[in-house]
């Protein structure tokens, strides 16, 4: 789920931003950033998950958290 979110992110950050801004085509946007959105929202489901049936420790709790708003963070 990381992966798939990280992946998004960088669709969303590589092409479909500088797509709309240079290249005046914000439909790509429109498409890419609804699928990050629901990527970053299927990741933290899984986060939650895992801590709920895993038990973790805390620090990997907030590790793990903390990443997921640092661009690029789900790729470590």
């Amino acid at each position: 789920a990381g992966l798939i979110e990280g992946t998004t992110l960088l669709l969303l950050l590589l092409i479909a931003v500088p797509l709309k801004h240079i290249g005046d085509m914000p439909q790509f946007v429109s498409i890419v950033g609804p699928v990050h959105g629901i990527a970053f929202v299927v990741y933290i489901r899984f986060w939650i998950t895992a801590v709920a049936e895993d038990g973790w420790k805390r620090g990997d709790i907030i590790r793990t958290g903390l990443v997921s708003f640092i661009p690029f963070g789900t790729f470590h």
